[in-house]
């Protein structure tokens, strides 16, 4: 394994572990503290559609109540610059299978979530 691939494999790793930490509001996963993770002008689209603003996951991520429990599969990444990563991958909970990918940009030193969308998977099909 060269030196590049071991990079871009411990960089994939620590990127699935903020995506786990942020579904799952578990601040012991990471050592980072989840709020920083979240860039300034991110965005998101919800699965109702409602557009979801960096003030509306950092207050969801401070509150203690409803801790989701959700399970997180099948991740893939893409590099799209040296500074941008864009993460794929299905979460599966009580409410069923979400396809979700997040848009991940370099600041500095740190690694922030820009964007994230999450699209339920159709009940009456499989994988596509």
């Amino acid at each position: 394994m060269t030196s590049a691939n071991s990079q871009s494999d411990a960089l994939y790793s620590t990127l699935e572990l903020y995506e786990r930490a942020l579904a799952n509001r578990d601040q012991g996963l990471v050592k980072t503290p989840l709020t920083s993770l979240i860039a300034d002008k991110f965005e998101e689209i919800g699965q109702s559609g409602k557009r979801i603003t960096q003030k509306d996951v950092l207050s969801w991520l401070m509150s203690p109540e409803n801790i989701p429990d959700i399970e997180l599969q099948n991740f893939r990444f893409e590099v799209i610059s040296d500074n941008s990563i864009l993460v794929k991958y299905e979460s599966l909970s009580r409410r069923g299978l979400v396809y979700r990918s997040s848009l991940w940009i370099k600041k500095i030193e740190n690694w922030q979530m820009i964007y994230h969308q999450g699209t339920p998977a159709a009940k009456d099909s499989g994988e596509n």
